[in-house]
């Protein structure tokens, strides 16, 4: 299966989970290619070179930088065919949650009709963060209803707050073996109503290689987990 297989990915809500080394980055790298409106918001720098445009975002960003930011996306970028990058790898600690808020609120405020991949989503969307930095939240949760899908990655699911997560109706699993992320899937999988067995789901998702992958597609009748026998 390739990313252009899935098809138009705005107004969906895509979770990619795996450890480095797993083929992750060129996953995204592909699925930003095969949307044609596309804002990557990328903490360290490798999803950068898939994009048309980068732009980088300096330390203690403002409401009015990111607003401007994505105002020019909506103006000028997405209408020319440019898929844009926002470099935020000058952003640290605790200002990486705070520009998730941001960018969630002003993506919902400016951008219309296309896929924001949020890379690293640990950083952006730590557990804890709902109460205070629900920006990124409400983009996953509302954003169908301007057209906007997303695509939240993350290595460290069982870092990530679990309300960012559960929203997903397609799931992209790749190489995972860290016991409490294992755990994490299992459990976010099934308070989003599907049921699996974790040894199992440990044991098939520890065993993918290079590139491989496990999908689930809320919308398509497609293979679920492996489930506990009745």
């Amino acid at each position: 299966m390739k990313a252009a297989d899935f098809g138009d990915l705005s107004r969906r809500k895509t979770a990619v989970i795996g450890r480095p080394g797993t083929g992750k980055t060129t996953l995204l790298g592909n699925i930003a290619r095969s949307q044609p409106k596309v804002l990557i918001v990328d903490p360290v720098g490798p999803l950068a070179r898939f994009a048309d445009l980068r732009i980088p975002i300096r330390a203690a960003p403002t409401p009015d930088a990111i607003a401007g930011a994505l105002r020019r996306i909506a103006s000028e970028c997405w209408p020319a065919g440019q898929r844009v990058a926002l470099d935020a790898s000058a952003i640290f600690g605790d200002e990486r949650a705070q520009l998730g808020d941001l960018l969630g609120r002003a993506a919902i405020q400016h951008l219309r009709g296309g896929v924001v991949i949020i890379d690293e989503a640990h950083w952006f969307m730590p557990q804890g963060s709902f109460s205070t930095h629900k920006g990124l939240f409400e983009l996953i949760g509302k954003g169908r209803n301007y057209g906007l899908g997303t695509v939240v990655s993350t290595h460290r699911p069982a870092m990530v707050e679990k309300n960012a997560l559960e929203l997903s109706d397609l799931w992209i699993i790749m190489g995972l073996t860290g016991t409490n992320d294992l755990k994490a899937v299992a459990r976010l999988l099934e308070n989003s109503g599907i049921a699996c067995d974790s040894p199992r789901l440990r044991q098939t998702v520890a065993a993918l290689g290079l590139g491989d992958f496990v999908l689930w597609d809320a919308n398509l009748n497609l293979p679920r987990p492996p489930s506990a026998p009745s």
